[in-house]
């Protein structure tokens, strides 16, 4: 069937497209071959030099290493034994590997090759409408259709229960080398550690060991990763294909979409809070364990033992300060994590209709609004990450450097080592390897909560710019309003978008308002804590490098707090502002010149428009620019409180 597919006679474009597929199959071999021979060369090289890559105990004591871990019944250790073992084992290590690399990486190539046939089959299947002969194409397009089915069918029946195998082969093996590479990684650790106060060397064995079994992890995820790319580029071709037999111009629409919405999906979807296509979408058990682990490290990890942290030190004013400034950041997280869950529902209902926003006809002016705003968002979300990044840096890096970015919390173990996290442990830190996996797990936990905290923020202002989009384009629909000659059809769409959009609004509100009120809270009390722990550390006399670096992360801490409400305030006020445009549009339409049974219509649609968008704070009080200044000023003045309390 392939060689049939590049004998038949194809365009120009359409061979393009199979030998850009061809090509990467070869760049896909040329890959899997480097990883072949380097797993080959670390079996069969490292023996001979007597490092021993595997563990092996029978009962005739081997001094002679071999490439595997096999039992014999005679004494390998004995001439020729020795060596037409290591033959027999070098001879049967290079087949197997051949094997496993050749059947992996044919499936890519018959894969690559389906696709780029599917991806022909999709350009004709555009080009079908405006055929002449009609009819004749028609059927050469079902006839490939039929024949790419029938190729399908091929490569499943053959790999389908090998994929079966795989997956348990892949749980079982990873799981088994992951394990051994941990175990042979805190050995080597704990030596280099003890190497440092007395002359022990490591075995050369144990790091060759060590090395072997991460090779075979790296091998194993770029196996599974290549089975699983490969059925779900399929996927995707055939989805392609299936949408443009629907509606082809939807398909080029909607690609915009995806773009607008990428950078926020991959934050989403790394801590599991991008929304499930459907009701009908089964529920992935890793995704689940995945969110329950992330429960575990956000609430028994960080929020328990830090609030605990907090109850150690209360009765000294700085020290219950400074813990506050920094445990209240990782409740709001927990509290963000907790809401963004529980609305899955309202989020789906807001993604959905973004998406018919995009797909949904257009005109050029209006789509190059949507996609200014898109721009916006996409600009915002790039320096979300850049300061989030900066934030987790600065929470991890100086503690490796002995600097403290934190007060150090005294417990009954007499902590010395500096974690990222202010949190009370039952047990002694400072000891290895309980500081090493210590360390490891605040790292990761605040890598996971400043993903959380910037991307539930920015994705509220993702939304928020589409619909001011939406309503400068409404606006701009009003204005024309009057000229249409089907005056009472636009009108109605009119309606229908005015609606739509406030259905839109009143997700928003149901998802964000219940975290707005906690930010403006969250937002005035570790602010002031912020701004008093930054000045009192400056206007001492006596400083360190531990007070400098609570100095700087302190005023870090102080821009990303301003900065994050700035924009929740900022969104808020350019929502409403939009909706006090359009209900200035309304007011200045012709009404008049329009005969009294058509002017009437308008009536309630002004009614309605009167009324402009909000995002409170719990349904109390908006989020305006006003609002903003009101908070920060009473922010100031208790920092002054404060100061003065402490004298």
């Amino acid at each position: 069937m392939m060689a049939e597919d590049w004998m038949a006679f194809k365009l120009a474009g359409e061979r393009d497209v199979m030998i850009k597929r061809a090509q990467t199959a070869r760049l896909i071999m040329m890959i899997e071959y480097v990883l072949v021979i380097i797993g080959f060369l670390t079996l069969i090289i490292l023996p001979c030099f007597g490092i021993q890559v595997t563990h092996i105990t029978n009962s005739t004591d081997r001094r002679k290493f071999l490439s595997l871990a096999t039992y014999h019944f005679y004494d390998t250790n004995k001439s020729p034994q020795f060596e037409l073992t290591f033959f027999i084992h070098f001879v049967t290590t290079l087949l197997a590997i051949t094997i496993y690399a050749f059947v992996d990486v044919f499936l890519i190539l018959m894969i690559l090759h389906i696709c780029g046939q599917l991806e022909n089959f999709r350009c004709r299947l555009i080009n079908l409408i405006s055929c002449k002969n009609f009819n004749k194409v028609l059927n050469n397009i079902v006839g490939t259709h039929l024949r790419l089915i029938r190729f399908a069918d091929n490569i499943e029946n053959v790999y389908s229960l090998m994929m079966l195998v795989l997956v348990f082969h892949f749980g079982i093996v990873f799981c088994l080398s992951g394990f051994l590479f941990i175990i042979k990684f805190l050995y080597v650790l704990i030596m280099y550690i003890f190497q440092i106060f007395a002359d022990i060397k490591i075995d050369k064995s144990i790091i060759a060991q060590g090395y072997f079994s991460i090779l075979i992890i790296i091998v194993l995820l770029t196996n599974t990763l290549l089975y699983c790319g490969a059925g779900e580029l399929v996927t995707y071709q055939v989805s392609y294909s299936h949408i443009n037999k629907i509606h082809v111009y939807n398909l080029y629409k909607f690609y915009y979409f995806l773009w607008a919405v990428n950078l926020h999906r991959f934050g989403f979807k790394m801590v599991g809070l991008w929304p499930k296509p459907n009701k009908c979408t089964e529920k992935s058990l890793w995704s689940e364990i995945w969110v329950g682990i992330i429960f575990i490290l956000l609430i028994f990890i960080s929020n328990v033992p830090m609030i605990y942290a907090v109850i150690e030190v209360w009765g000294n004013m700085v020290l219950v300060i400074d813990n506050l400034h920094t445990t209240l950041p990782q409740l709001i997280i927990s509290v963000r994590y907790i809401i963004m869950r529980r609305k899955q529902t309202v989020v789906l209902s807001i993604v959905n209709m973004m998406a018919e926003d995009w797909i949904a006809f257009k005109q050029d002016k209006e789509r190059n609004v949507m996609i200014k705003q898109a721009q916006t968002a996409r600009l915002i979300m790039i320096i979300g990450y850049i300061f989030m990044v900066i934030a987790v840096l600065a929470v991890i890096i100086p503690p490796c450097f002995g600097i403290p970015v934190i007060y150090v919390i005294t417990n009954f173990t007499g902590v010395n080592k500096p974690l990222p996290l202010k949190t009370y442990h039952f047990y002694n830190t400072d000891k290895s390897p309980q500081f090493e996996l210590t360390f490891f797990i605040h790292s990761f936990t605040t890598l996971l909560g400043g993903i959380i905290y910037m991307c539930v923020d920015i994705f509220l202002i993702l939304i928020i710019l589409h619909i001011c989009g939406q309503l400068e384009n409404f606006r701009c629909r009003l204005t024309d309003l009057i000229s249409c000659k089907n005056f009472n059809e636009v009108l109605n769409n009119i309606i229908e978008t005015h609606l739509r959009l406030i259905r839109f609004t009143d997700n928003i509100e149901n998802t964000y308002s219940v975290m707005m009120l906690a930010l403006i809270f969250h937002f005035g009390i570790v602010f002031c804590l912020s701004g008093f722990l930054f000045t009192i550390i400056f206007t001492d006399e006596s400083v360190d490098k531990a007070d400098i670096a609570q100095g700087y992360f302190s005023l870090l801490l102080l821009i990303i707090l301003l900065m994050n409400t700035f924009l929740y305030c900022g969104a808020g006020e350019l929502i409403t502002e939009q909706s006090n445009a359009v209900y200035r549009a309304m007011c200045d339409l012709e009404w008049y010149k329009l005969k009294s049974s058509k002017a009437r219509n308008l009536i309630l649609l002004m009614i309605r428009a009167k009324h402009p968008f909000y995002i409170t704070a719990g349904k109390i009080f908006p989020l305006t620019m006003a609002t903003f200044c009101n908070i920060l000023k009473s922010s100031i003045g208790y920092i002054s409180f404060l100061l003065t309390k402490h004298g």
